[in-house]
């Protein structure tokens, strides 16, 4: 579980909740969280400061963090399709724009495996649906709706 001071492990049995990693005072609906098959927490995390994504294990330990600060802005999604994760920016500072990354779960490192929206500065919605492992259908802020192949956007842009 996070909240605006850290990530707590919960421990049903009897009741109470750890704190496992601190963190600065955050923006609770800046981010977002995903839980892994395996029991481990992906998750994005805004203060003032910095913008980071946190992989925590299933019993708490910090597996890596890395700073996102600087490298885009806008609201963060995460996506889970057929065990690959994404991470999925909505940037309203000029246009409506939508960028989303593969997520390298043992480095980090992200991929960007589609970029697409309209120049319309209008904040409008923007939506994601899974419907199958690979595919996610994407309504870009009423512009127009994509279905992507997840598979095959990360093979092109990994080329």
């Amino acid at each position: 579980m996070i909240l605006e001071d850290g990530v707590y492990l919960l421990n049903t049995e009897q009741l109470s909740a750890e704190l496992v990693h601190p963190l600065p005072k955050g923006l609770l609906y800046l981010g977002d969280m995903i839980a892994l098959p395996d029991g481990s927490l992906f998750l994005t995390h805004t203060d003032i400061y910095d913008k980071r994504l946190i992989l925590m294990g299933p019993d708490g330990e910090l597996r890596w963090q890395r700073s996102f600060s600087g490298v885009f802005e806008g609201e963060p999604s995460l996506i889970e399709l057929g065990g690959q994760l994404y991470l999925g920016i909505k940037d309203e500072t000029i246009s409506s724009e939508l960028i989303i990354y593969s997520v390298d779960l043992n480095s980090g490192e992200l991929t960007r495996v589609f970029k697409g929206g309209t120049r319309n500065p209008r904040p409008a919605v923007s939506s994601f649906l899974n419907i199958g492992d690979d595919r996610l259908l994407i309504n870009v802020w009423g512009a127009s709706l994509v279905l992507l192949d997840m598979r095959m956007a990360t093979d092109v842009n990994t080329r």
